[in-house]
């Protein structure tokens, strides 16, 4: 199996064809799987939009369903439409793009309603946000949102039996600052795990700031790679860049 992995799409459809087209993913073909590592939704909305994004996940043109994790603005939308209402904090994320997006409406010269709210969480949408898991694992590689679920009152990332791991757990783990737990992480898995571990959630400029010691102003939004602690970032910012680049592996 040949896996595509991407990952913060934030609604960007146009940029997430176009990484579909460029990295040769073919939704007929029986050894592609697609994986999403959470974030598809809100604040770059272009072309069909959050909504467009949605239907391309869920449609049944894939010969192998993708595979979607959850990632904080996931977690965001969920909490949108159980209260019926969008906060200040909401408008900030861009979380009311993306209803506007499902809703089919415009945010220019549309409004909300709880009504309008109420009935996108009565349908599909909701079913399909409560469902999806927050990790995926192959032989060699363990994909996930934020970074490794972390242990609060042993200090230590939980990185055997991920099944076992609580929901609110994995929800502090989809909202990891994830610089702060490279580091930790670095000290106590010097040599990394047996699997590489792949993330978004965190812009791959920040990390290139931060963990390496030269930057190509070029390539700053570009996939990052630390080999020695096997970590790959995939978040290429697309809000600010509009592309998405793909990890492609083979299973």
């Amino acid at each position: 199996m040949k896996y595509f992995v991407f990952s913060d799409a934030h609604g960007d459809y146009d940029a997430l064809m176009k990484a579909v087209a460029e990295y040769g993913y073919e939704e007929g073909n029986a050894f592609h799987t697609l994986i999403s590592c959470g974030d598809n939704f809100g604040r770059a909305e272009t072309g069909k939009g959050s909504k467009g994004i949605y239907d391309y996940l869920t449609s049944s043109v894939h010969k192998n369903a993708p595979i979607c994790l959850t990632g904080n603005h996931e977690l965001i939308l969920r909490k949108i439409l159980f209260r019926r209402s969008l906060s200040e904090i909401d408008v900030l994320n861009g979380e009311d793009r993306t209803v506007y997006s499902f809703l089919g409406k415009n945010p220019e010269t549309d409004t909300l309603s709880p009504y309008d709210l109420k009935k996108l969480g009565h349908g599909e949408v909701m079913d399909w946000l409560l469902n999806l898991p927050y990790y995926f694992e192959t032989e060699n590689h363990l994909f996930l949102h934020g970074f490794l679920p972390f242990d609060t009152e042993n200090l230590r990332f939980i990185t055997e039996n991920l099944s076992d791991v609580g929901e609110e757990i994995w929800q502090k783990a989809c909202w990891s600052k994830t610089p702060l737990m490279i580091m930790k992480f670095e000290h106590d898995y010097l040599g990394g795990l047996d699997k590489t571990v792949v993330f978004g959630h965190w812009h791959n400029a920040e990390l290139r700031e931060r963990f390496d010691k030269t930057v190509d102003e070029q390539n700053l939004h570009s996939i990052w790679r630390n080999d020695k602690l096997k970590l790959c970032g995939l978040d290429c910012c697309t809000v600010v860049s509009h592309r998405i680049e793909m990890l492609v592996v083979e299973a």
